[in-house]
């Protein structure tokens, strides 16, 4: 008795657990669960038969490890499965009892697995409903005889109650996939669906119709009836003349552009599609249905292309587009403007329409090799306009490869007429002399180099130097200081004549090339330029006598190379120096002093980098306007242990001629930014510190590793270290120099140009340097306060500056009135002795510790 009580309430379990669970997995694990622990079975499995009708695996398996004692797959429709006890059950509809599984003499292999376990009986149940076959209920115990006729007939019961609900909740499933996969394809669409009875004013819609709106749809249900009071006052009239329409029977669909109020308060445009479900007797519609999509992001690109096609009419540019075969498109009105050519006389033609010849064939073959290969180039070009006028500017070619494969090319440029002039007096004023209006160093060694390149290279240089002129500018001030110079430029011109390119090469430093000449001209030259400075100079009130020492360079006889000339001529003007007023000496490679001072000076140096001996003072940058410190710029100096601080202006040509100025310059860019770091900490303000760098240090090829390097140790900020260059750096390999600067900016180092002004680069590459800052050499900043072009170099550099956002720092200020005019023009820092001298760490700590 109680074992028929325990069949029965484990039937009934499976039974209400048939009915309760909606997984069919879940419920074949839950029925074969309850046979085992509550009806004591020893194992329970559950096998489905797949989609495709034939195939029965095995889904769920409970007494023993599934994993371990898996049964093999079957098939209905292979006869070497037909005596299967499982198959044969699923195929006949009848159970399958075995009740001895010890005694079998030849057990199917599915038996023998069986008995393998362990199992001495085995009952195979169908799973059957309306005629469908679902699957198979295995049941088996150890005990032998365990499923007798009342366990057939509940366990039939249950597989009855099992089939149908498996047959409800597929059914149920698909009901559910068919919802699931109807919203899918709206929320695919992004369409919100809705229906709407007209006669009580009720309408339902989907989630994604809330969503679009901004609403919860369970919290915000009621909105959906009351949605037109969302509607833009401006579109009603629109969608009541759409519902007017569909009074007509023959009219069935309408379909609108409109705007509904968002939850967030801005206006959503939706597209509304809807059509009639039902009608009255009278053929009024009674109800709708429909759909709605956001189309929002739609009108805002149309709007974005109105703004496009006003960018392309409007720009400073001129723009030209052009089909894959290089047919023009389209122009726009800075095109017509620069060009003086109309779109409609443009379009159909090709831009060669425009060449003015300055460039040959190979040119434009590179140009669109370069295209082709890289789908981009940009340049300087000469072109045509219609009036014949030729002119430059500055293009940027671009393919633009469209899907399919389809091809446009897009042409950019800007006139730079303008620009070319301005570059011009730029280089003008860079090669002459503010106060004198003489050629300043760099002309003059350029027409040196011109001279010893012709078919007579004899040349003499000649180096002039006035003895002890910081006196005049210390007694008198630096105003007479600069008029004694002129007077002296106009009475060396007066001597030297037409005969002879003369300059001023430094402060008071003027250098001449006389062609042709020997040792015995220039001295009887010399001769007669030390009768005229026995003349006074009359000025102030004063009358001042001035001496000259001199120093003399031949070509060829010491050297055929301009700057090995002035070197030899400068060697010369120091031992002159040394050896007493209104002397000549004449350069000798033997004479005292010439080559031993230098090579005992690069052998101290070579040890100075052994022994630490050099070290670095900073110089403050300070806000011409507020006066407060915004940087420090790193310099170096050389504690010998003998002579003391040795000054910069002596070692450091050395150390370039020795090839010491890169090791230098490693030191100075590792100690800057750990002093700025240690500095920073003990409460100085962060502000950058700048390095200069050398033209070896520039072009190696782990330039930037080092500075990141330097950066990741020492714990400095990218943003707080500024790399110095000089002009000649940037023109010597544009595109290296472009690149690295641009990696250097990314990463948030600062570069600036140092001495800007007093050497050459190219606007139209300037322009696409990744820059800072441009420092104003100190010799225009000097001359400032003297009638003359300095005023007008640094105007200009400033106006530049601007012009590509770039900030500009004056160097070697040194009087107020100085600072008040570079203020007024726009200048934005400085530095110099005005301010401050270079620094040791201590000093500025105590200056400037906040």
């Amino acid at each position: 008795m109680r074992r028929q009580a325990r069949l029965l309430r484990t039937v009934s379990q499976a039974s209400l657990a048939a009915q309760r669970l909606t997984d069919r997995s879940v419920l074949g694990t839950e029925i074969c669960r309850i046979l085992v622990q509550e009806g004591g079975y020893t194992m329970a499995g559950l096998m489905r038969l797949q989609p495709d009708g034939h195939t029965l695996v095995q889904a769920t398996l409970v007494g023993f490890d599934p994993e371990r004692n898996r049964f093999p797959d079957a098939d209905l429709d292979d006869p070497a499965d037909a005596e299967r006890p499982a198959v044969r059950a699923l195929r006949t509809g009848e159970v399958q009892v075995q009740n001895d599984l010890e005694h079998l003499t030849n057990p199917h292999p599915a038996l023998a697995q069986l008995r393998a376990l362990g199992l001495r009986s085995a009952v195979m149940v169908p799973l059957v409903e309306m005629g469908q076959k679902l699957g198979v209920l295995v049941v088996a115990d150890r005990e032998p005889n365990r499923f007798d006729t009342d366990f057939l007939v509940a366990i039939t019961s249950a597989a009855a109650d099992i089939s149908a609900s498996i047959i409800l909740r597929e059914r149920e499933q698909l009901a559910a996939d068919a919802g699931r996969r109807l919203t899918a394809a709206l929320n695919a669409g992004a369409l919100g669906a809705w229906e709407n009875n007209l006669a009580t004013g009720e309408m339902t819609a989907n989630a994604r119709w809330f969503e679009m709106l901004g609403l919860d749809p369970h919290r915000d249900a009621e909105v959906a009836t009351t949605w037109r009071e969302r509607l833009h006052p401006d579109d009603e009239p629109m969608l009541e003349r759409a519902y007017a329409r569909l009074a007509d029977p023959a009219i069935n669909h309408f379909e609108i552009d409109m705007r509904l109020r968002h939850a967030q308060g801005h206006w959503a445009w939706i597209h509304s599609r809807g059509m009639v479900l039902e009608r009255d007797a009278q053929g009024r519609p009674l109800r709708l249905a429909g759909v709605h999509m956001d189309i929002s992001q739609r009108r805002q690109d149309e709007v974005q292309l109105r703004i496009a096609a006003d960018a392309f009419a409007n720009s400073h540019e001129g723009i030209v587009i052009c089909d894959g075969d290089g047919v023009i498109l389209s122009v726009n009105r800075t095109f017509e403007r620069v060009t003086g050519y109309s779109a409609e006389e443009a379009v159909g033609r090709r831009p060669s329409m425009l060449s003015s010849g300055y460039q040959d064939k190979a040119f434009y073959q590179r140009m669109w090799e370069e295209v082709t290969q890289r789908g981009r180039w940009e340049g300087e070009i000469w072109n045509r306009r219609k009036s014949g006028e030729v002119y430059p500017e500055w293009l940027a070619i671009t393919r633009i490869r469209h899907e399919g494969g389809r091809l446009n090319f897009l042409g950019q440029f800007i006139d730079i007429s303008e620009r070319k002039q301005v570059q011009s007096r730029i280089e003008e004023l860079s090669r002459t002399d503010p106060l004198t209006g003489l050629p300043n160093r760099r002309s003059f060694g350029d027409a040196v180099a011109a001279r010893l390149a012709s078919a007579e290279p004899r040349l003499a240089v000649l180096l002039l130097n006035i003895n002890r002129f910081k006196q005049v500018n210390e007694s008198l001030g630096y105003g007479v200081g600069d008029e004694v110079l002129q007077m002296l430029a106009r009475r060396l011109a007066g001597v030297f004549g037409e005969g002879g390119t003369l300059a001023r090469v430094s402060g008071d430093e003027f250098a001449v090339a006389l062609p042709g000449a020997g040792e015995a001209e220039v001295r009887a030259v010399v001769d007669r330029l030390q009768l005229e400075m026995q003349q006074p100079f009359e000025i102030a009130g004063q009358r001042l006598v001035l001496a000259l020492s001199a120093g003399l360079a031949l070509s060829p006889e010491h050297g055929t190379e301009a700057e090995l000339l002035l070197v030899s001529a400068t060697a010369a003007l120091n031992l002159s120096r040394g050896e007493g007023e209104q002397r000549l000496s004449v350069y000798s490679p033997g004479q005292p002093g010439a080559s031993l001072r230098r090579l005992t000076l690069e052998s101290q140096l070579r040890l100075a980098l052994q022994r630490r001996e050099l070290f670095a003072v900073y110089q403050p940058q300070v806000a011409l306007v507020g006066g407060h410190l915004v940087g420090l710029e790193a310099l170096v100096r050389w504690r010998h242990p003998e002579r003391g601080v040795v000054s910069p202006g002596e070692f450091i040509p050395v150390a370039e001629e020795a090839g010491l100025i890169t090791a230098i310059g490693d030191f100075m860019l590792r100690e800057s930014c750990q002093a700025a770091v240690r500095m920073q900490a003990a409460g100085l303000p962060r502000v950058p510190v700048s390095v200069n760098i050398a033209t070896g240090q520039l072009r190696r090829a782990d330039f930037l590793p080092q500075v990141l390097s330097e950066l990741e140790s020492s714990g400095l900020a990218p943003a707080l270290l500024e790399i110095e260059i000089t002009e000649s750096m940037l023109m010597a390999d544009v595109q290296s120099t472009i690149t690295l600067l641009a990696a250097l900016r990314e990463r948030g180092v600062r570069v600036a140009i140092d001495d800007f002004g007093t050497g050459y680069s190219s606007l139209a590459y300037l322009g696409r340097l990744s820059l800072d800052r441009l420092k104003i050499d100190q010799s225009f900043v000097r001359d400032l306060r003297v009638p003359g072009p300095a005023e007008g170099i640094v105007r200009t550099v400033i106006a530049l500056a601007r012009s590509l956002q770039l900030n500009t720092l004056a160097e070697g200020v040194e009087e107020a009135e100085d600072a008040e005019r570079l203020r007024a023009l726009g200048c934005d820092d400085a530095q110099g002795y005005l301010y401050d001298r270079p620094l040791s760490e201590a000093e500025l700590l105590a200056k400037y510790r906040t």
